[in-house]
């Protein structure tokens, strides 16, 4: 499976009012083309778990996906306890596992094997509540095409946030 495969089998179900939080590289590539309008793009690694959560927690009627890389998660494993602690219902992560940092270079993300499920059950977290799947991309990473960056794919979704919770929506701070 590729990432853009793995990426169409999460999103073939999920509600078009969905809030998507992503990781940079090829999986924000490939989730800008098929929901540019609900994605919340993070711009540094090992985020979108903590913020998928924090999402997830303070709308519990938005359903929420998270696609957060091995090299991802493997800089952020500090997560996976408060994850456990918690597991809303509205939430669903995939870890899209091609064994590399894609976006700097192709360098190992590491290097040993990594069972993911018993990494996963240390915390107590089932294997069922979050998704590790393997891909394997064989094309060269793509040029850069989406047009947002985290801060401006986050008013996007604060807008879709906010309707749902019958709000206005906040406006960014100003710099002075």
């Amino acid at each position: 499976m590729n990432t853009e495969e793995l990426v169409a089998s999460v999103l073939r179900d999920a509600p078009q009012q969905s809030v998507i939080v992503c990781a940079p590289g090829r999986t924000s590539e490939v989730v800008y083309r098929a929901r540019p309008e609900c994605t919340l793009f993070i711009d540094s690694m090992g985020d979108v778990i903590p913020l998928a959560l924090g999402i997830a927690l303070a709308a519990p009627a938005v359903r929420v996906h998270g696609f957060e890389t091995d090299g991802g998660l493997l800089m952020n494993l500090s997560v996976l306890p408060v994850l456990a602690a918690q597991l809303p219902e509205n939430l669903s992560v995939v870890i899209v596992d091609n064994g590399i940092y894609e976006s700097s270079g192709g360098l190992p993300s590491r290097t040993s094997p990594i069972d993911w499920d018993r990494l996963l059950g240390a915390f107590g977290i089932p294997p069922a509540a979050l998704r590790v799947a393997g891909v394997t991309n064989d094309d060269p990473l793509p040029a850069a095409t989406k047009p947002l960056d985290g801060a401006h794919s986050s008013y996007l979704v604060e807008a879709l946030l906010s309707a749902y919770q019958g709000r206005e929506p906040r406006l960014p701070a100003r710099k002075v």
